[in-house]
């Protein structure tokens, strides 16, 4: 792996993470293009926990009032960090067993194509549509929901923050709330697979990429998850989502015309 490489894919991992194209999908097709394996989960590693680090950053100042006593324990605060955990249990509990049973088969460049074209096809229904109304306040059953549904993104091409936000808004959750939750309940979740690559690594994978790369890609990676918000946000609430449905479509067509 060079510097532009890494470089390059630090930037695509962190403008992906949180909007509603798919980061692990982006990344898959990087690494068919750049011909680079699997086996640096170090790299996957630090591009997770910059993405983390952007979180912290950007909402530092919700996060701070968070953590004074009197708001912490709080029956508001309380309730919302039980509901994300609520959230991220299924992807939690899921995640090992599709990396353990499932991995060869998810790893398949036709099946990041199918993800990619869902994706798009749910962003450009989600304005119009509205299946269920579970009120506009998120609660236990629709956290529940939202993280059944999540566990869809652990298939390369499905859009996490796409499956949370647009899920949100079936269910009758308001947009920017949704917009909210998902980064949050994102923070979470990339902090879990860290801890879980992780586990992983240091069980018979060393570290074989020089550490230069790593903070290359680390850099780049924090910048693009800072923008990635901004855009988030703006996007979701300027009701542009069908934007990225149209991309995420596009991308399906084009790798499926590149793999043929």
């Amino acid at each position: 792996m060079t510097f532009f490489e890494s470089a390059i894919m630090g930037f695509i991992q962190g403008i992906t993470e949180f909007l509603p194209i798919s980061s692990s999908g982006h990344i898959d097709i990087l690494k068919e293009f750049f011909g680079i394996d699997n086996r640096y989960l170090e790299f996957d590693i630090i591009l997770h926990l910059a993405s983390l680090l952007a979180v912290f950053i950007y909402f530092r100042q919700d996060i701070r009032k968070l953590l004074i006593k009197e708001n912490f324990l709080s029956t508001k605060n309380l309730k919302f960090m039980r509901i994300l955990v609520v959230a991220f249990l299924p992807v939690a509990i899921s995640g090992p067993i599709f990396d353990f049973y499932f991995s060869d088969i998810l790893s398949s460049y036709l099946v990041t194509i199918f993800g990619f074209l869902i994706t798009g096809l749910i962003l450009i229904s989600v304005e119009s549509l509205k299946f269920f109304s579970m009120g506009s306040n998120l609660g236990y059953r629709t956290s529940l929901f939202i993280g059944l549904i999540q566990v869809i993104a652990l298939i390369p091409g499905f859009s996490r923050s796409g499956l949370v936000i647009s899920t949100a808004m079936f269910l009758g959750v308001d947009k920017n709330i949704a917009t909210r939750f998902s980064v949050f309940l994102g923070a979470i979740t990339i902090l879990g697979s860290s801890l879980y690559l992780t586990l992983k690594s240091s069980s018979g994978i060393s570290l074989t990429l020089d550490f230069r790369l790593l903070i290359c890609a680390g850099f780049f990676a924090f910048l693009s998850s800072i923008l990635s918000i901004e855009i988030l946000i703006k996007i979701v609430k300027n009701s542009k989502l069908w934007v990225f449905g149209i991309y995420s479509i596009g991308i399906s067509l084009v790798s499926l015309v590149f793999l043929f």
